[in-house]
């Protein structure tokens, strides 16, 4: 109910994804001052790199975050162990970067795994140092879902990030997640806490490294046209100029 005072008062609302548009307009937010306004990236700060396996070398599955329940990372490290444990599956890596209440309960997940240095958690790094480690992954993982106190993402940064970069994606079925990654262009989706698709969706890209690059290539495009971070900048001062052209 705290909510009908300002869809009263308010000349625009913009939320940052469709999902969240839907659910204003649901609560009584005006449709046609409801508008999608997307938070993006400085899409120039990264380079397209695409993904391929050389030999020898293990398949690289990295993720980005905070070490907390909406992330996923859980559900993460279960695929993985699961991933590994399939009949002839190929050598892989998983690392984990960030910090967070949940990363001490997250290492302690992995131990028991058997997982033994195939995953790595690195704690926090200079953003140089992640945009590196990044151009030298081949996959990136974020499997987000619903936290039991009801806490969801947006359009997770760390996807636009990895995504600018040509990294193809794991991810979920999640609040704005499908609106940034299209299923079997750009990365794999499943649903929220689905581990075995997951591992299955790992597998599949550990066993496909010919589709790295044109996935990645996908996932770029999409970023630079739809998420850049100046564009959003020069549609809200053209809805700024609008509305005060109204007053």
């Amino acid at each position: 109910d705290s909510y009908a005072p300002l869809f009263k008062r308010g000349d625009v609302f913009l939320p940052n994804r469709d999902f969240w548009r839907h659910k204003l307009i649901g609560m009584g937010a005006p449709a046609d001052r409801t508008l999608v306004h997307r938070m993006g990236v400085d899409t120039t700060r990264f380079v397209e790199t695409p993904r391929a396996l050389k030999a020898g070398e293990p398949v690289r599955f990295i993720g980005v975050g905070r070490m907390v329940e909406k992330k996923g990372f859980d559900d993460a490290l279960a695929a993985f162990a699961k991933m590994r444990s399939e009949p002839n599956a190929p050598a892989a890596t998983l690392t984990l970067i960030g910090d967070g209440p949940l990363r001490r309960e997250l290492e302690a997940q992995a131990a028991p795994l058997g997982l033994g240095d195939a995953v790595r958690f690195t704690g926090l790094l200079p953003h140089a140092k992640v945009e590196e480690m990044l151009r030298e992954a081949h996959v990136f993982v974020l499997p987000s879902c619903t936290s039991k106190n009801g806490d969801m993402e947006g359009i997770p940064v760390a996807l636009m990030e990895a995504m600018a970069q040509g990294l193809p994606v794991l991810a979920t079925r999640h609040s704005g997640t499908p609106e940034l990654v299209e299923h079997e262009v750009s990365g794999l989706l499943c649903a929220e806490g689905d581990r075995d698709v997951l591992a299955a969706n790992m597998l599949a890209f550990a066993r496909s490294p010919e589709r790295w690059a044109a996935m990645g290539a996908k996932g770029a495009a999409k970023v630079r046209a739809e998420f850049d971070l100046k564009s959003w900048n020069d549609v809200l001062f053209q809805r700024l100029t609008a509305l005060y052209a109204q007053a």
